[in-house]
């Protein structure tokens, strides 16, 4: 497992997707350190999350840190311990992490499946990010030795977002265009190709190429590289490219 560091802190950063105790035992926690010089008092940060439609459970999450943060140091939201403010088995979606007073931070965002050894980690999106393109260097969709990965997009915008999704065959081809997508404010578009009717017919079982994101809001993207079968490693998440 692998994840950047970090070249400047933030006091507001997005989290494109957190699981809380999935069927699959899929999971996230979240380390959030402090780097403000200061330390942080109890309910300066707040955790807001809006739950994907397709999942089950409250519609929203809001929480703050119930403990001060030391300068340095570091205050982590559990999904997978913290039934009681995480009490929805099955929930996911989109998050927000800001801090009331401005201070500085940095956010870690840390996958795991319980019920084996995988897990994957990445940094969050930093909120003074306000690009509105983003690259996708390699989309697969159920390949022959099980590789398929899974695209998250989230608006960073307090607007509807409106973006464009251009997918380019590798090696050339016609792009397949989807104009027109929605994506309300904070919230995330998924599209999974290890799932068989993802961008179907166009996209088959065995399609590679990559992707090309344009809106008219800041957007960022989480990718997860999977397979769908015991042949390799099984998740390795990263962050699209911003342009």
């Amino acid at each position: 497992m692998a994840f950047n560091g970090f070249a400047a802190a933030d006091d507001t950063w997005f989290v494109p997707l957190l699981y809380v105790r999935l069927g699959n035992s899929l999971t996230t926690s979240l380390a959030i350190q402090n780097l403000s010089g200061v330390s942080i008092p109890v309910g300066d940060l707040t955790l807001a999350c809006t739950k994907n439609p397709a999942a089950p459970g409250a519609g929203t999450i809001t929480l703050t840190n119930h403990t001060a943060i030391a300068n340095n140091g570091a205050y982590t939201f559990n999904t997978l311990t913290d039934t009681a403010r995480f009490p929805d088995a099955g929930w996911f979606g989109s998050c927000k992490i800001t801090s009331a007073t401005g201070k500085d931070t940095v956010a870690l965002i840390m996958y795991r499946y319980t019920a084996n050894a995988e897990q994957a980690a990445y940094g969050a999106v930093p909120g003074s990010l306000t690009s509105t393109n983003l690259s996708i260097p390699l989309i697969a969709k159920r390949l022959s030795n099980g590789y398929a990965n899974v695209v998250t997009i989230q608006n960073l915008s307090t607007s509807t977002a409106t973006v464009t999704l251009t997918y380019t065959p590798a090696g050339g081809g016609t792009p397949i265009v989807r104009t027109g997508i929605t994506i309300a404010p904070g919230d995330s578009l998924i599209r999974n190709f290890r799932l068989t009717g993802t961008e179907a017919p166009e996209i088959g079982a065995g399609w590679v190429g990559s992707l090309a994101v344009t809106s008219n809001q800041p957007i960022a993207a989480y990718v997860a590289n999977t397979y769908l079968n015991p042949s390799g490693d099984q998740f390795m998440a990263y962050l699209g490219f911003n342009y």
